[in-house]
């Protein structure tokens, strides 16, 4: 009978085997109560129980690198960690604790330095973004763009003293040449060159004589529905076109031609009986000289601050039609974090603020500006001159022919590129721009009253007239805000917790020196807040005011401004209930003298500022509310709940008795 025999361990086997799990459960229960115990943040999300194993793991890379390099304990300057381990260094299963710390610190050190560089990269590669701020900024806070109306013949049907008919049409004509330059009779060009010089005429001055007057070219003129004198809102002006006449435009830095304005003026309402309105003039049975084969005139829009070149926006009107010019401007502007960037830097801001480079001929930096005078700058340096529509060349000398011969070699040996260095605005306007053109007829154009009445509207050739309407298209407009994209602070925040260092404060701020009809002192007033706008009404000032006044809380200018209102207008009122409904305004009870309260319901539609008086049902089984002042008027979802307030017991208002 065989038997079998069985092994058994050895003592000093299971020694190390009880040994080793003995570390290990000690270590898991020294990490635990550590972290459960501690009073470092994070720890006790990792030992927490209830959470997954992958939710630990997240815990321990986010914790383990900041307390390994950061809090102390107060007696050294070693780590609370490596202080806890050293301690325990020679009882059993803390040594297990130590290395599985390690490893675990370890982790962390490699992933949080490869979260940093990463970091890093995107700080260097990436500096600022672009998103929309809100689509509800008001129209008043833009610009009205600038209208310059540049007639299509170049040269008037003129005949000048001691000068033959056949020598203005034939020689005069070339004259257009000097905006859009064909190749032609170089002979034709000496003679009148030599003209010109044995007389020491500029092409400047010849081309203001020639070109025709803005009080010839336009006849009436209507800005904010109301008709003004079209001299004191159009002055002639230089453009890539010419000579033209502009409305609005405040950029040109000119001791000669001046501006009407010194700020671009503003709109605060839309639609087409709105903006500016003109009745131009021409006379097609004059044009010898136009640089295309057309009649008519060109309507630019651009920018109050910016030079009007080939890129900017363009219209041809033509004779006998009325067009109507819908602009939906949209604007970026840049935040202080922005303005802190090295503009010059490759990869940073990549933009330049107004005020942060002068220009020679522009009274504000613009791309557009910058441009032009970098490209009249180039062709000074190649020949000493520049033509006659770019502002401010009148200290230049008139290129002669032998100039041209002598500079020529030169001029083919130059390359054909200039460093301009011009830069994007970090703050600009752009406008978009809708058209529609119907016909004029007389009938239509006597209706609205076009024609002014000294011009004999029934002798006026209707097909040798034009109008257009240049008006906003919406009330609000979309603004877009350039900021930073990655910071220091951010950068600093993802190497470590120290995003709640960074979080927003509320401070308060007093406003000083706000502009526009700043509302009286008062009590008793109501304000609240649609996007950027505070809206004001009411309140006792020695006696009860109806004053309605916005602010634009969103505008650095700190502006007060009162819209016009239309409606059903409410009477002025204090301690009254003011909710807001999107753009919707409500207005409820209120005192509207001593002793006298109202029980009537207003509605304000802050879009086109327009009151409503409205007649709310009674409530069933019961009666509408009493005249009261100093009550609770809450929105709540959908409705509006009204509480309490204080009642005039006495029928009189003489007689005030509170109840």
């Amino acid at each position: 009978m065989s038997h079998v025999r069985r092994t058994k361990t050895k003592p000093r086997d299971r020694c190390y085997l009880s040994l080793t799990k003995r570390w290990l459960t000690g270590s898991f229960t020294v990490l635990k109560n550590f972290c459960l115990l501690t009073s470092q943040h994070g720890y006790k999300y990792i030992a927490e129980p209830g959470r997954t194993i992958f939710e630990r793991y997240v815990c321990v890379v986010t914790v383990g690198l900041s307390d390994l390099i950061g809090p102390r304990d107060r007696s050294d300057d070693h780590p609370i960690l490596l202080k806890v381990c050293v301690g325990h260094i020679a009882v059993p299963g803390y040594c297990g604790a130590l290395l599985l710390w390690g490893s675990v610190v370890l982790s962390a050190l490699v992933i949080a330095v490869t979260i940093i560089l990463n970091s890093w990269e995107m700080f260097n590669n990436r500096h600022t973004m672009t998103s929309i701020e809100t689509a509800n900024y008001p129209l008043w806070n833009v610009p009205f763009p600038a209208i310059t109306i540049c007639a299509l013949n170049k040269v008037q049907r003129l005949l000048p003293e001691n000068v033959s008919r056949d020598f203005v049409f034939e020689e005069m004509g070339l004259l257009v040449q000097l905006i859009e330059p064909v190749e032609t009779n170089i002979s034709r060009l000496r003679t009148l060159q030599s003209i010109l010089d044995l007389n020491k005429i500029k092409a400047k001055d010849i081309m203001t004589e020639v070109t025709a007057a803005c009080e010839d070219l336009i006849i009436q003129c209507r800005w904010k529905k109301r008709s003004v004198k079209c001299s004191s809102i159009f002055k002639l002006f230089k453009t890539y076109e010419g000579f033209c006449c502009s409305f609005n435009y405040v950029g040109v830095n000119d001791d000669i031609i001046k501006s009407s304005f010194e700020q671009p003026l503003r709109m605060s309402t839309s639609g087409s009986s709105s903006g500016l309105s003109v009745l131009v003039r021409s006379q097609p049975e004059e044009s010898f000289a136009s640089i295309l084969a057309s009649t008519g005139i060109k309507v630019l829009l651009h920018d109050p601050w910016s030079y009007p070149t080939v890129s900017t926006l363009k219209k041809i009107v033509t004779l006998g039609s009325e067009i109507f010019f819908s602009v939906a401007p949209w604007l970026t502007d840049s935040t202080y974090e922005v303005q802190k960037l090295d503009p010059m830097k490759r990869g940073l801001r990549g933009c330049l603020f107004p005020w942060e480079r002068q220009l020679e001929r522009m009274k504000q930096y613009t791309y557009n500006n910058c441009v032009m005078e970098c490209r009249v700058n180039f062709i000074i340096k190649l020949c000493g001159c520049s033509p006659y529509y770019y502002p401010n060349n009148e200290r230049l000398q008139m290129l002669q022919e032998g100039d041209i011969e002598a500079n020529l070699t030169a001029l083919l040996q130059q390359p054909w590129y200039y460093p301009c260095n011009c830069l994007p605005d970090c703050t600009n306007v752009y406008y978009a721009l809708e058209t529609n053109e119907i016909s004029l007829s007389k009938e239509a154009a006597n209706r609205y009253s076009l024609f002014p009445s000294s011009a004999g509207s029934q002798s006026v050739n209707v097909e040798n007239h034009s109008v257009f309407h240049v008006y906003f298209a919406h009330f609000m407009v979309t603004r877009y805000k350039r900021d930073v994209y990655y910071s220091w602070r951010t950068l600093l925040a993802s190497g470590g917790k120290t995003q709640h260092l960074y979080e927003k404060m509320l401070r308060w701020k007093r406003i000083i020196n706000p502009t526009g009809p700043q509302p009286r002192p008062r009590h008793g007033h109501r304000a609240v807040s649609i996007k950027d706008l505070m809206v004001v009404f009411g309140g006792g000032n020695e006696g009860i005011v109806d004053e309605l006044h916005v602010y634009n809380t969103g505008n650095s200018t700190n502006q007060w401004f009162v819209p016009a209102t239309k409606g059903d207008i409410p009477p002025g009122c204090a301690a009254y209930g003011f909710v807001v409904d999107g753009t919707r305004i409500l207005v409820f009870g209120g005192m509207v003298e001593y002793g006298k309260y109202s029980n009537e319901l207003y509605e304000l539609q802050a879009s086109r500022w327009e009151w409503k008086r409205l007649k709310p049902k009674s409530p069933k089984n019961g009666n509408p509310p009493c005249p009261r002042l100093g009550h609770s008027f809450t929105l709540i979802g959908g409705s509006v709940y009204l509480f309490g307030g204080l009642a005039n017991e006495s029928d009189d208002p003489k007689n005030n008795i509170p109840r």
